[in-house]
């Protein structure tokens, strides 16, 4: 297994190309090669449901980091359901069993309310899985096989502004 951060020293520094260089290198520094795949180090995607919502694959996988932010105005708890571990799966560049990566995900609602993160078919979640208005809480996720994905809340923290 090799793991390659990706440089984009193919181009050159002098003329008006070391603009595109400059964010090249801004782009590139988040992302690392491992066995050929490239893959985000972080991704932050933010969801302004204000009602029960069912996430996507692509908005909790695809990146060793991930930031999933609810920031819809919520008048009650809600639900967040996961997706389908097979939709996990599908959004990770090269899948393989015992995969790991971090999950976090925000409730900066202007509510004062909960989230409460709720399974799908293929996910085993272990630990509490609400969090409160102004609060992150942390999982990590576990590729058990390309069918199954395991679910561990690491805990919660206050979302500083």
């Amino acid at each position: 297994m090799t793991l390659t951060v990706i440089t984009p020293t193919d181009w050159p520094t002098d003329q008006p190309s070391w603009k595109m260089r400059r964010e090249a290198e801004k782009i590139a520094a988040n992302f690392v090669t491992l066995n050929g795949f490239t893959q985000p180090v972080g991704k932050y995607t933010a969801n302004t449901a204000t009602a029960d919502e069912t996430v996507t694959g692509p908005e909790v996988a695809g990146a060793d980091n991930v930031v999933l932010n609810m920031t819809g105005a919520l008048a009650a708890g809600r639900a967040l359901t996961l997706p389908t571990a097979a939709a996990i799966v599908a959004a990770i560049t090269d899948p393989y069993v015992g995969k790991t990566y971090r999950l976090r995900i925000m409730n900066t609602s202007s509510g004062n309310f909960d989230w409460t993160v709720t399974t799908n078919t293929g996910l085993t979640l272990t630990g509490t899985m609400t969090i409160a208005q102004n609060t992150y809480r942390e999982f990590l996720v576990t590729l058990t096989s390309l069918t199954a994905v395991a679910i561990q809340s690491l805990g919660q923290v206050a979302a500083a502004a």
